[in-house]
């Protein structure tokens, strides 16, 4: 059986974080380990709602010529912000 965060109790104590593998392994930066409550990087889910909910405010703001910049650079032509 493999290892998980459920099913190994070193896991536990660690942050509840969107970016903590099932086996404890951050996916987001270049190192195996979790860094745990020191870590810069951890976001709930909730904070990482409320930063992409801010972060679509303020490109919705900006002109029509710059949203579209964006969208074509970063978001395949589509401008999820304005749903």
């Amino acid at each position: 059986m493999a290892m998980n965060r459920f099913s190994n109790s070193d896991l536990l104590g660690l942050p509840n974080c969107i970016g903590l593998s099932k086996t404890g392994e951050c996916i987001w930066l270049n190192f195996k380990a979790c860094k745990g409550k020191e870590c810069k990087f951890k976001r709930s889910a909730e904070e990482s709602r409320y930063s992409r909910i801010h972060t679509f405010q303020r490109l919705a703001s900006l002109d029509d010529r710059k949203q579209t910049y964006i969208a074509n650079k970063y978001y395949n032509g589509r401008r999820p912000w304005n749903k």
